[in-house]
């Protein structure tokens, strides 16, 4: 959950990687301007099948990040 002013923005980056700055992938961008306060789902399909997932946030301007959760999905398998 994040609170973004009007003016601001924020960047969601994921990595695969357990370390190292290479393979830093957008995934989603919010600006104050579409999202004041609310829900922000970042898609992970960018690090499918990876054994680490390492979350980045960037930006301008005041945010607040108020609370970062993770919710696994299994698919079955065929």
């Amino acid at each position: 959950v994040v609170d973004i002013p009007s003016g601001s923005s924020m960047n969601v980056y994921l990595s695969p990687s357990a370390e190292g700055d290479s393979d830093w992938t957008l995934v989603k961008t919010v600006n104050g301007g579409d999202l004041a306060s609310g829900r922000v789902i970042i898609p992970v399909d960018a690090v499918a099948n990876a054994n680490w997932v390492r979350v980045r946030f960037t930006g301008s301007g005041p945010a607040k990040i108020t609370e970062f959760d993770y919710q696994q999905r299994e698919l079955p398998m065929y």
